[in-house]
């Protein structure tokens, strides 16, 4: 009996390839183990042969593979952090159903504390199995939320939780006291006009700069580099306000503002967003070398000190 050789074969082979039919023991005593594969319903006959050499006997079985629905999945959505009124995301994640198509999986959200983050403000973007969320939390509230995404392939659902924690905005005004002379050609006095910043924690998410009390005589002929920390440069002001004259004007300069300045228009005081209408001037040492970014949410994500 221990030279006897057995064989195994499928009739479906999608079921339960031939390399699915494993066989073990010895001797007069022998298993088979068939393996169907992952996700496959079905049935399939079996036949199990065993030979001395020139003579062969076979037994047939039928495997019978019921259906299983088998629950989706979702991968893991690291907890994150944000300030008051500002979303996170688009956040990345994975779904996926061994039974059903990923596009014809549904998502659906809730949060625990829906004061700081109600359901509406949980959007979902993506396709397939690469699915978005993205969250924004209630203006002028701060505070953590547990956030459930739910994927469901219409009878199971999978879930994954992460937390959200909106902090307030630390916000303080830095400024260099000291009068900037400007001569009608040439570097500015003192040049370059250092404001010192320190004693702000985490990273920059918004800066705004002011130009208090403006005079000159030409404001198309004023450039205003703002350089950072780390040696980044975004050009705030230049080559705007043609020959129109400026008398102690005050001027905010913000990625948020409705408008830029103009070319030639009569600049007045109030918020504009950072404007160059003539990128590629070149800046006296110690300032960078360009060309310079034009927005200020260049320094985003840097160290404020």
């Amino acid at each position: 009996a221990a030279n006897l050789q057995l064989s195994g074969s499928s009739s479906n082979s999608t079921l339960v390839p031939n390399d699915n039919i494993v066989f073990g023991g010895s001797g007069t005593n022998r298993t088979v183990t068939v393996t169907p594969v992952v996700g496959q319903a079905g049935t399939a006959t079996i036949t199990v042969s065993v030979a001395d050499g020139p003579n062969t006997a076979s037994a047939n079985f039928v495997l019978t593979v019921n259906a299983v629905d088998n629950p989706p999945t979702i991968s893991n959505i690291a907890d994150q952090t944000t300030f008051v009124g500002t979303a996170v995301g688009p956040i990345l994640f994975a779904v996926g159903d061994v039974d059903t198509g990923a596009g014809s999986l549904t998502l659906s959200a809730n949060s625990s504390n829906t004061n700081l983050v109600t359901t509406n403000h949980i959007v979902f973007g993506g396709s397939g199995p690469n699915r978005t969320v993205t969250v924004t939390p209630a203006a002028n509230q701060s505070g953590s939320t547990t956030i459930t995404v739910t994927v469901s392939d219409g009878v199971l659902t999978a879930s994954d939780t992460f937390v959200v924690t909106a902090t307030t905005l630390a916000t303080n005004s830095f400024s260099n006291g000291a009068a900037i002379t400007i001569p009608d050609q040439g570097a500015a006095t003192p040049y370059p006009s250092a404001i010192t910043v320190s004693g702000m924690g985490g990273t920059i998410s918004r800066v705004t700069v002011e130009l208090r009390d403006l005079s000159h005589t030409y404001p198309a002929d004023i450039d205003v580099l703002l350089v950072g920390p780390s040696g980044q440069g975004v050009m705030v002001f230049s080559d705007v306000g043609g020959s129109n004259a400026l008398n102690n004007v005050t001027v905010t300069l913000s990625d948020t503002a409705a408008s830029s300045l103009t070319a030639s228009e009569q600049i007045v005081s109030g918020t504009f967003k950072p404007t160059d209408f003539e990128p590629g001037d070149v800046m006296d040492a110690p300032a960078p070398v360009g060309p310079y970014a034009a927005t200020l949410s260049t320094f985003n994500g840097q160290s404020p000190n």
